[in-house]
């Protein structure tokens, strides 16, 4: 029917999600603090403190913030990490949703799976995913953070 694969798809997107920001964070924080001033960062000048010298206001350390670069690169291994967490579950999903079988449970169908195929069945197609979500995350929050910057 319309909502099969429902519950699978919610047990896969809610771990995604918490694993994906959380991740995301702990990327962003790594970067800036491994690479101050290297390609993966920048320095916003216009955040920073300001000095006055002879009169005239400049600028002072500035704060240090991810680049277009450095905001790919977490967002990417944020996607990358959650995909693979959460692969079984899309897996459990597909299948619930492609199924033929009347009356099987996603749970039931996924486990005969695995008895005939072995545990490397819930990981199958697992590459195709990553080099959609790699690129889809790394371009979706770069863009979002270059657009948050234009409206300060």
């Amino acid at each position: 029917g319309l909502y099969q694969g429902l519950v699978p798809s919610l047990i896969r997107d809610a771990p995604f999600s918490a694993i994906y920001w959380g991740w995301l964070e702990h990327c962003k924080t790594s970067i800036i603090s491994a690479n101050p001033g290297a390609p993966f960062t920048t320095i916003d000048y216009a955040s920073g403190s300001k000095d006055v010298v002879n009169g005239k206001e400049v600028a002072g350390e500035g704060t240090v913030q991810l680049g277009v670069l450095g905001m790919f690169v977490a967002a990417g291994s944020a996607g990358v990490v959650s995909a693979i967490v959460t692969h079984p579950f899309d897996i459990i999903k597909t299948r619930a949703q492609v199924s033929e079988v009347g009356g099987e449970s996603a749970w039931g169908a996924a486990l005969k799976a695995v008895r005939r195929e072995g545990p490397l069945v819930l990981y199958r197609g697992l590459g195709l995913r990553l080099l959609t979500i790699l690129p889809g995350s790394g371009i979706m929050m770069t863009t979002y953070d270059l657009v948050k910057r234009l409206d300060m």
